[in-house]
């Protein structure tokens, strides 16, 4: 069984579900732009050594690598959130996210609610309908900082280019240390790191759509300074150089371009 539906709402970017009798995982996962929060009812499932707090594991946005590990009854459920989407229609940032006491934060308070509606999800024709309604049902709104929303706008236009952030904090008349300060606050990265992972992903992408292009012209499309500095970044975040990467990528038969299955 599985199951999976995108673009919910401007938070929740992917819900998914799936279920396999017995199965045997590994893989890692070059660092992505999302939150994932996985409710494991299965056997194992474990992500960077976490297996969670009573079978939720909350994977955050990071600049390293995810290790992911499942063995055993594979029976689990995944929400994608998007960072800023998450602030935007629920007005949860990623330090209360982290909190020990959070598993009723991420159910809105009503986290028995949640398992009976998962636990009816898998007997329905319609699985992931109800969890979708749980979700939007429990939606309010909290708008970005003007601080933050006026430099994403800003920073569109420079995606593939260097990452200069005082260059574009001038152009905005704002000072550098509120935006990294605010940035922190609602997204749980600097500025700098997250347009940085931006533009990571971006290489990421078009290293599988293209694997016959050149890393360095990869890496200058995506606004890195040139081929050293593109791998430097890459094995930074990823323990993996780009060349080696790429070529596991490309022996790869799933459609997860940032995962290596081991």
């Amino acid at each position: 069984m599985q199951a999976s539906v995108k673009h919910i709402t401007p938070s929740i970017q992917t819900i998914w579900m799936d279920y396999q009798a017995s199965i045997d995982v590994q893989g890692i996962s070059a660092p992505f732009l999302q939150h994932e929060l996985i409710l494991n009812l299965g056997d194992t499932f474990i992500v960077n050594d976490d297996q969670g707090q009573n079978g939720v594991i909350l994977s955050l946005m990071s600049t390293k690598a995810l290790h992911t590990q499942v063995k055993g009854l594979y029976k689990a459920l995944g929400i994608i959130f998007s960072p800023l989407g998450i602030y935007q229609t629920y007005g949860i940032s990623p330090k209360e996210l982290v909190h020990p006491n959070a598993i009723d934060q991420y159910f809105f308070d009503h986290t028995t609610e949640f398992l009976q509606i998962v636990e009816a999800s898998y007997n329905s024709c319609l699985p992931l309908d109800e969890i979708i309604h749980f979700f939007k049902r429990n939606a309010s709104c909290n708008p970005l900082p003007p601080i933050i929303s006026n430099f994403l706008k800003a920073v569109q236009k420079h995606l593939y280019q260097p990452i200069e952030i005082q260059k574009i904090t001038q152009e905005l008349s704002f000072g550098v240390k509120h935006l990294i300060a605010t940035f922190k606050d609602v997204v749980g990265l600097t500025p700098h790191k997250y347009l940085q992972l931006i533009q990571l992903n971006q290489a990421i992408h078009m290293m599988k759509l293209f694997p016959d292009r050149k890393l360095t012209q990869i890496a200058l499309e995506n606004g890195f300074y040139d081929q050293s500095h593109f791998i430097r970044v890459f094995k930074k975040n990823t323990g993996f150089s780009p060349r080696i990467f790429r070529k596991q990528q490309i022996s790869q038969s799933h459609n997860y371009p940032n995962t290596i299955i081991l």
